[in-house]
């Protein structure tokens, strides 16, 4: 059996925003460099299942993530598998975390998950200055967003990633990337132009969020009310960080199709579900 530490090990740098995480766990991850391809292929020529794991940026892999040993059926998927992470200012889960890719699959870009088990591997950073803050929000929320259906409870979720934040460090300016890219009308460069000037300014900068947020509540029907401090805190120690079912019933399907082991699979992590969700009958 095979743990996601005895696999080879990319790292995908911060972006030149601020520095990246502490290698706590991993530490003989090699930095991806400009050429994150590349440098998967390097690693993966090392590997003897042929598989190859991928950080993404601003992630700290949890203590355990060394340890995990992925099932079986995960490993003979012909699709790259993915693992998420607990944003530390939203505390909800993210899509940014591990990647667990065959090397015979990488082509000229690099995989997206195909297959995303319901649990966390560690937490997401990335707000440790305004910019790094306003711009990983902005790319976690367009992420969120693509993937995220159009119900209610779709529009909840995002509206709690739009909501939450305020008593972080650098909050603000992540609930404005994030509330900018839900309103869907500026690249992040251009978003990023449009309230930096706002720097010197904080009480403009907390005025400007409750404006893009009545937007948001009008144009998209997303209920995002950016709480106050106290507010955030509390909401935030609520969640546990447990997937969405959504993930949950995304994971369950998918894994189904992955044969005979597939469909046991499924089931064990379909009955875990009916009993975070009773009445859930997607998830059976």
């Amino acid at each position: 059996m095979s743990a996601l530490g005895s696999f080879p090990v990319v790292r995908i740098e911060a972006p030149g925003l601020e520095p990246s995480p502490p290698a706590a766990t991993f530490p003989r991850a090699r930095p991806a460099g400009h050429d994150i391809v590349a440098a998967l292929r390097a690693a993966g020529e090392g590997s003897l299942t042929g598989h190859v794991l991928l950080i993404d940026a601003y992630v700290s892999p949890s203590a355990g993530a060394e340890a995990h040993v992925p099932d079986p059926a995960l490993l003979a998927a012909d699709v790259c598998v993915g693992y998420r992470t607990t944003s530390v200012v939203t505390g909800l889960v993210v899509p940014r975390g591990l990647r667990l890719i065959q090397t015979r699959r990488l082509d000229t870009e690099v995989p997206k998950p195909a297959l995303i088990v319901p649990r966390t591997m560690g937490t997401l950073g990335g707000n440790a200055t305004p910019q790094s803050a306003f711009a990983t929000a902005f790319d976690v929320a367009r992420a969120m967003d693509a993937e995220t259906p159009a119900t209610g409870a779709g529009r909840r979720q995002l509206g709690l990633a739009a909501s939450i934040g305020s008593d972080a460090l650098n909050g603000v300016w992540w609930t404005l990337g994030t509330l900018i890219a839900l309103l869907g009308r500026h690249e992040p460069r251009e978003a990023w132009a449009t309230v930096a000037p706002l720097l010197a300014e904080p009480e403009d900068a907390a005025r400007r969020t409750r404006e893009i947020a009545r937007l948001v509540r009008l144009e998209r029907g997303i209920p995002a009310i950016p709480l106050d401090r106290q507010q955030s805190r509390a909401l935030r120690e609520m969640l546990t960080g447990t997937a969405p079912p959504g993930m949950w019933s995304a994971f369950v399907h998918g894994a189904a199709d992955l044969g005979a082991d597939g469909v046991m699979l499924a089931r064990r992590w379909g009955r875990a579900a009916n009993l975070l969700w009773p009445g859930a009958s997607d998830l059976s």
